[in-house]
């Protein structure tokens, strides 16, 4: 984030030591975390390769393909909601009855 209120972090290439960018903290540490996962995930690729793939891949799925089959583990947020509220209410309980 350029110009706003979060600490700004100096980016730059860890291969050749030149500076990119200012980016926020955050996101600097990000962009390092998500460019070791595609020196890992690569294969024969190069990073930039394996991460415009990966970007091509999430853009081809923004659109339900397969009929819209959801996943059998797959929770709304709602219903996510709804389970952590019990399980809070089932630790309460639990402290209260020592």
């Amino acid at each position: 984030m350029r110009g706003g209120t979060k600490t700004p972090a100096l980016d730059h290439d860890h291969k050749t030591g030149y500076v990119r960018d200012v980016l926020c903290f955050n996101c600097n540490g990000i962009e390092g975390k998500v460019f070791n996962l595609a020196r890992r995930a690569k294969n024969k690729m190069t990073e930039g390769q394996w991460m415009s793939n990966w970007v091509d891949y999430h853009k081809r799925h923004q659109i339900p393909k397969h009929g819209g089959i959801l996943h059998p583990k797959h929770r709304t947020a709602e219903e996510k909601r709804l389970a952590t509220n019990a399980k809070a209410r089932q630790k309460r309980k639990a402290l209260k009855n020592g």
